[in-house]
């Protein structure tokens, strides 16, 4: 049925909201904690690494097991090459990573 001259409703469940919720909180949490600071990524711990936009525990792992089999990285664009990190999540993270 066509909603000809209706709104719209839009219905958004208590659980999604608190999923929203949750994860504003620890987007902010992590920014707080790397404000002002750049991890090397050729030296970061998993946990220093979760620190960083978009990435969780499995993405961190995959990052360290990547600069090991790899002879670390050479520039931070490489961290790209890692299954679930694309340029979307790559120019959320860049200002806070660095290698050396």
């Amino acid at each position: 049925m066509p909603y000809e001259g209706k709104e719209k409703l839009l219905i958004i469940s208590e659980d999604s909201l608190k999923s929203a919720e949750k994860e504003k909180k620890t987007r902010s949490k992590k920014e707080d904690k790397l404000a002002g600071r750049q991890i090397n990524i050729n030296t970061a711990s998993k946990e220093e690494l979760i620190l960083l936009p978009g990435v969780g525990e499995k993405t961190a792992l995959k990052i360290i097991d990547y600069r090991e089999k790899n002879d670390s990285f050479k520039k931070i664009e490489e961290i790209m090459n890692i299954k679930g990190i694309g340029q979307k999540k790559f120019e959320k993270m860049k200002i806070y990573i660095k290698v050396e």
